[in-house]
């Protein structure tokens, strides 16, 4: 018997692996567009204004960010546990306080 025969015969007694019984195909499920979905995380909210400024500081014994929004003079704060969150949430503060003011509510600088 050659090695090549040996290891053969030892990979084919070695194989116990149950027999792969087929399963019925799956029908996809219908893809709703991302223009039509509801809650579309990665929406366009426009850009914010020329000369926007974010500062933030991180507080050690709180384990938080806190940070300023400055958008044409005035000042929206916030904090939060992570900076992407509280990058995000001053955004939104600023968005709405836009809304608020605007007859149109779709918080686009202009």
């Amino acid at each position: 018997m050659t090695t090549a025969e040996r290891m053969r015969a030892a990979i084919a007694s070695r194989n116990t692996a149950k027999p792969v019984t087929p399963r019925a195909p799956v029908p996809p499920a219908p893809r709703t567009p991302p223009h039509e979905r509801e809650d579309n995380r990665h929406a366009t909210k426009g850009r914010l204004p020329d000369g926007a400024r974010f500062e933030m500081s991180y507080d050690a014994a709180a384990r938080t960010w806190s940070g300023t929004l400055t958008v044409a003079g005035r000042e929206y704060s916030g904090s939060a546990r992570g900076v992407f969150r509280l990058l995000v949430r001053l955004d939104d503060l600023y968005r709405a306080a836009m809304c608020s003011a605007a007859t149109k509510c779709d918080a686009t600088p202009k």
